[in-house]
């Protein structure tokens, strides 16, 4: 980190208790905070309990801290993306790409995604007592929610799942969805990049692919044909987007360009949706055994 950087953090610092002050404002936060503190606290009256279902209560732990990790990744992501739209306005700049904020927000929406793993984990954990350390026996938010929702379809018998199928049907549709679809894009495609103001077809990067179907070129051609109207010019621009007699054309990367506005709804809502399932499925396990006591 250069000078210029480390003056910059000493500045965002300066956004930072505001977007902790609206997380603290947040009836979920307090839900959240509220429960956690019961839930340690009879923890630490009944001890370690010999009962499989027990296993929830490690869940448990990991879950707050996950969830604390969302909560301070999303702070210092709007501390950083309010200090620079107070800094650059709009329209200034070819790009308004900011390391810090893609860091932070990349951050939150990959552990959004595993947080809701996890929390469909705690709550199978009371009722199976799977292995850890198994792939094979971990399921994936999907696989739990199918299995509480039909457990004949899977052979298994389960009583009293229904009030934690309420708090995990909290957790899904379209915010999740396209939270699932970045951080998809993050580890399997090219990086992608949030931009603080709207993104356009400037900010496209020209990635070049070889045409190699008839359908592919004469796609190109048409093309071609509604930009250049000269039929000898457009064979000279075709000719020249050879390479080694293969012809190459540009093409968009899909999904590559982010709004910060877009994408930080999406990480809001579905980081506000797990506060309030993770509270509440808590809840559920402190009304049974072995925390119940």
């Amino acid at each position: 980190m250069n000078s210029k950087e480390g003056d910059h953090l000493i500045v965002a610092r300066d956004y930072f208790p505001n977007s902790v002050a609206w997380v603290n404002k947040r009836e979920e936060w307090k839900a959240f905070v509220k429960t956690w503190e019961r839930l340690e606290e009879q923890v630490k009256k009944v001890g370690f309990s010999f009962d499989p279902r027990f296993n929830s209560v490690f869940w448990a732990y990991s879950l707050a801290n996950l969830c604390k990790e969302i909560v301070f990744g999303f702070c210092w992501a709007e501390a950083w993306a309010d200090f620079y739209k107070n800094k650059i306005t709009e329209g200034s700049m070819p790009s308004n790409a900011v390391m810090q904020v893609s860091f932070y927000a990349g951050n939150c929406i990959t552990m959004i995604d595993s947080c809701r793993d996890k929390l469909a984990l705690m709550v199978w954990a009371y009722f199976c007592p799977f292995n850890p350390n198994e792939k094979e026996e971990i399921l994936i938010y999907e696989g739990v929610l199918e299995r509480l929702l039909a457990p004949v379809k899977f052979g298994i018998k389960l009583e009293g799942h229904q009030e934690f199928i309420e708090y995990l049907e909290k957790i899904k549709g379209d915010d999740f969805k396209r939270i699932e679809k970045y951080r998809h894009l993050k580890v399997h495609r090219m990086e992608p990049q949030i931009e603080m103001y709207q993104t356009g077809p400037h900010q496209e990067i020209p990635y070049l692919v070889p045409l190699t179907t008839s359908e592919s070129i004469q796609k190109f051609k048409d093309r071609l044909k509604e930009k250049y109207p000269d039929p000898d010019f457009r064979e000279t621009v075709f000719e020249r987007c050879k390479i080694e007699g293969v012809p190459f054309s540009t093409i968009p990367v899909k999904h590559q360009l982010w709004e910060y506005k877009t994408i930080r709804k999406h990480i809001e809502k579905c980081m506000l949706g797990l506060l309030e399932a993770t509270a509440g499925c808590w809840n559920e396990l402190l009304k049974r055994q072995p925390l119940l006591k």
